[in-house]
């Protein structure tokens, strides 16, 4: 699962993965990306891949409100062709979402259910350097004014053995090779679903517990990914996250 992430990355380190240069003028640094915000996401669009600020947590073409966008931030890959939701996006509507972290939150215990006191962890890759989680996104017409929210979902799967002590459930990250396939309007990704399932190698990320500032949404600052000091408090519960799918 993932409710929380990070993009700060400089738009020279964003060029040199993505390569491309046109990023938006407006995009500032992010250090606790939170559901229901704007997403910087890559799409295939006009011809071209472009750059476009995605709404978090999707909200299907067919819903009556936007009030279930909040729970639909993340979809199960395993899944993803039998949700009316997501089957048909899989085809047409694919999309990468930028970061350069996340965070997830580890009971000791092993209680997944929000219950128990939990310290939160930053995930990212050696070095820092920018990536790309899958997406699907979707285009919704309010019936009343005509007026478009285009709004996005962060694909994940059962987390690799590597990481399963901290949560079930693990973000789909894209190496090079398969962000652009999942780009690739082209790409039969409906027929090969679990080339794009399979977990980064255990050798790629690093992560280490930070400071609990970060389980306030309001909180998006450098002290988000402090590293966690001896002594520091555990929060009462856990951030509220949105359910699978």
């Amino acid at each position: 699962m993932c409710g929380r992430f990070s993009l700060v990355a400089t738009d020279r380190a964003l060029s040199s993965r993505f390569h491309r240069m046109d990023w938006p003028k407006e995009r500032k640094p992010r250090y606790n990306i939170a559901p229901t915000q704007p997403v910087l996401c890559l799409r295939w669009e006009e011809g071209r891949v472009q750059p476009a600020w995605l709404r978090w947590g999707l909200v299907p073409r067919f819903a009556a409100d936007t009030s279930g966008a909040a729970r639909m931030i993340n979809a199960r890959g395993e899944t993803l062709l039998e949700k009316p939701s997501f089957r048909n996006l899989v085809g047409t509507s694919r999309c990468l979402i930028l970061a350069d972290g996340f965070y997830e939150w580890h009971a000791p215990n092993g209680d997944f259910s929000g219950k128990s006191p939990k310290t939160p962890f930053h995930f990212r890759l050696a070095g820092g350097e920018p990536f790309a989680f899958a997406g699907l996104f979707d285009r919704w017409i309010h019936p009343a004014t005509g007026e478009a929210l285009e709004t996005v979902t962060l694909v994940n799967h059962a987390a690799p053995p590597w990481m399963a002590w901290c949560h079930h459930r693990a973000p789909i990250v894209l190496d090079e090779e398969r962000s652009d396939r999942w780009l690739d309007p082209g790409e039969n990704v409906r027929g090969k679903l679990a080339d794009f399932l399979a977990p980064w190698p255990p050798e790629g990320f690093e992560y280490f517990p930070v400071s609990t500032v970060v389980n306030a949404v309001r909180n998006d600052g450098p002290a988000c990914l402090e590293p966690a000091k001896p002594g520091d408090p555990s929060p009462d519960t856990g951030p509220k996250q949105g359910f699978l799918f």
